[in-house]
C-alpha cells in the first residue's frame, strides 16, 4: 500500500494519467509553436520578396532581332560591389574569351567567381566598365533577351526528380 494515510488509490491513479497526458499536451504545444516560428519565418520571406528593388527591364526598344550568338565575351575594367558592403566584389576585372573557347575561372572562397557569372547574367548591375557579348554591350539590353543567349554549368550538379 503506498501512503495510504493522504491518497486513495483512484486518486493516485488519476494522477498519473493526467501527468502522462499533460506530458503529450506539452510536447504537441512545443511542436505547434515550431510550426508556427518556421511559418512566420516564410511569411517575413515572402514580404522581403516583394519590397525587393525590380530587375532592369525584361525587354528593350533596342533589343536587335538579329543578334549573332558567336560566343564572345569580354569584361572591359569591371567594377561591381554588393548592397551593403564596403569592398568590391571585382575590382577593374578585365579579361575576353573568344568563340569556341572552353575557360575555367578558379580561385580562392570570396575570390569573386560567383560574382562575374552574376554580373554577366545580370542578377546584379556592374558599377563601371563594360561588359560586352557577341558585340553587344549587355547593359543595353533586355534581361530576357541577353540570358537566353547564355548558359551557366555550376560546380555543383542539380537534379530535378
Amino acid at each position: 500500500k503506498l501512503c495510504t494515510d493522504w491518497i486513495d488509490n483512484d486518486t493516485l491513479s488519476l494522477s498519473l494519467v493526467t501527468s502522462a497526458n499533460l506530458g503529450l499536451n506539452v510536447s504537441f504545444l512545443s511542436l505547434t509553436f515550431m510550426k508556427m516560428d518556421n511559418q512566420m519565418r516564410l511569411i517575413k520571406g515572402a514580404i522581403q520578396y516583394t519590397r525587393m528593388e525590380s530587375e532592369a527591364e525584361l525587354e528593350q526598344d533596342s533589343d536587335p532581332q538579329d543578334w549573332e550568338s558567336k560566343g564572345q565575351v569580354a569584361f572591359n575594367d569591371v567594377w561591381m560591389t554588393y548592397k551593403n558592403c564596403s569592398r568590391p566584389a571585382l575590382a577593374g576585372i578585365s579579361l575576353s574569351i573568344n568563340e569556341k573557347e572552353k575557360v575555367g575561372i578558379k580561385g580562392r572562397t570570396g575570390s569573386g567567381k560567383s560574382s562575374l557569372a552574376s554580373t554577366l547574367f545580370r542578377l546584379y548591375e556592374i558599377e563601371d566598365g563594360e561588359i560586352v557579348v557577341d558585340g553587344m554591350d549587355i547593359s543595353k539590353l533586355g534581361l530576357h533577351l541577353l540570358r537566353s543567349h547564355l548558359s551557366y554549368l555550376p560546380q555543383t550538379p542539380f537534379l530535378m526528380c
